[in-house]
């Protein structure tokens, strides 16, 4: 009676899989044994799309499926759990190239067969990421860590090849590992500094607006490159601290600057979706733009497509409420995903902005060209304002310039700059 108690604790009462525990405690008695194993970290793609329209009820439905065809692969060396969510691990004694790659492609082709349930069809894909023991850890996390990354990666870059490039990977996950080390000591006061990279009016050349690009100074490491910590500390949660130094440095330059000159330019910051999706980002906003007394429509905040395309209801009363102080709202790097007309209109967004992703090689690629050229149309049709941000050389101004994009940024206009060199060159001198 014991025995089938313990056993009913092992599996996972929707899925028929193991549970996260008795996965991972078998892979740590694995490890013990100093056994050769290789950990699959699986996730499954468009899941989240059908559980948010069709409800949790056929989420569960479309899990079960997945979990009995799972089951049905096991073996002596291949076992499986679910470690949360939509997320799975397989646990398989062995190291051998080839046999992980093929166990990896039948994972896949199981989990992608379409799944019938009402008369409706779904289509699940599957991302795997691998990592081997001894071979690329030497611990349960730093396993799941690397097969964690590796999944991501290859989700990203479409990878079909397990093993691919895990190499680099290993040596991008320990370097991810020492940039989480280093933000839990960063002082926010000290070590972050901001750069200052005009916009232009396309219209008449003149400056409209900078965007406020924040960068850490580490005292050992020098400058840290804000591709490789930003999406670090919105992992870690330290991205909300990184934003209200941002918001509080950036509202203090704009205030100085258009008192100083009597101006109205405007100071255009990026914020990241977990801010965004904070339910106190709006009241710690409205603090910090209340106590420099600033007018609001000093100030822009873009926000990601993605970040968008599945706003709760509690973010669009939020960004209802931004709008309705005067802040200017724009969707960065527009058309990299598929965010509908309907979703920017009921968003409040005020100016739909391309970035590099669209924008480099537009000049060669006809299809970036029609994208580039489809965004203007929509946005015209929207009567939404356009802007170019990352503009490389002079034939994408000029392509930019003839589709009509009335606001430019990018290293091609004026690189990024300290505040008293923007002061100098666009203030004083004008």
């Amino acid at each position: 009676m014991n025995n089938t108690f313990e056993e009913k604790r092992a599996v996972d009462s929707l899925t028929g899989v193991h549970t996260r525990k008795w996965i991972l405690n078998t892979l740590q008695h694995a490890l013990d044994r100093n056994a050769i194993v290789t950990v699959f970290m699986i996730d499954l793609d468009k899941f989240k799309i059908i559980n948010d329209l069709q409800g949790h009820h056929v989420g569960d439905i479309v899990l079960q499926e997945v979990g009995k065809r799972l089951n049905a692969m096991q073996n002596e060396k291949l076992l499986f759990g679910r470690i949360g969510g939509d997320e799975f691990l397989a646990l398989y004694y062995g190291d051998n190239i080839e046999q992980i790659n093929e166990t990896g492609k039948q994972i896949k082709s199981a989990i992608q067969k379409q799944i019938i349930y009402d008369s409706f069809e779904y289509e699940i894909e599957a991302s795997i990421g691998i990592a081997r023991y001894p071979k690329d850890g030497n611990s349960l996390t730093s396993l799941l860590v690397l097969a964690d990354y590796s999944m991501y990666h290859n989700k990203k870059n479409k990878i079909e090849d397990h093993l691919c490039l895990l190499g680099s990977i290993h040596k991008k996950v320990q370097h991810k590992q020492k940039i989480k080390e280093l933000l839990q000591s960063i002082d926010y006061e000290k070590d972050l500094s901001f750069r200052f990279q005009p916009q232009f009016d396309i219209r008449n050349g003149k400056v409209l607006g900078v965007e406020s690009i924040v960068q850490w100074e580490h005292e050992r490491k020098g400058v840290i490159n804000r591709s490789e910590f930003l999406p670090v500390a919105e992992e870690i949660g330290t991205i909300q601290y990184i934003t209200k130094r941002l918001f509080i440095h950036s509202i203090a330059q704009i205030k100085e600057w258009n008192d100083k000159y009597s101006g109205e330019l405007c100071m255009n910051l990026n914020v990241s979706q977990s801010c965004i999706y904070h339910k106190v980002f709006f009241t710690n906003a409205s603090a910090i733009i209340k106590d420099y007394g600033i007018d609001p429509h000093w100030l822009g905040i873009s926000l990601n497509e993605r970040s968008l395309m599945h706003a709760p209801q509690y973010m669009r009363q939020l960004l209802a409420a931004i709008s309705e102080m005067g802040i200017t709202l724009s969707v960065h790097d527009f058309g990299t995903d598929m965010i509908t007309i309907g979703q920017i209109k009921e968003l409040f967004i005020n100016r739909l902005q391309v970035g590099t992703e669209t924008i480099s090689g537009c000049e060669e690629d006809d299809n970036k060209f029609q994208t580039l050229r489809g965004i203007s149309m929509l946005a015209k049709g929207l009567e939404l304002k356009t802007a170019a941000v990352g503009v490389e050389n002079a034939e994408q101004y000029s392509l930019l310039k003839e589709l009509d994009y009335e606001v430019m940024q990018g290293d091609y206009l004026e690189k990024p700059m300290l505040s008293h060199e923007f002061e100098e060159k666009y203030l004083i001198c004008q």
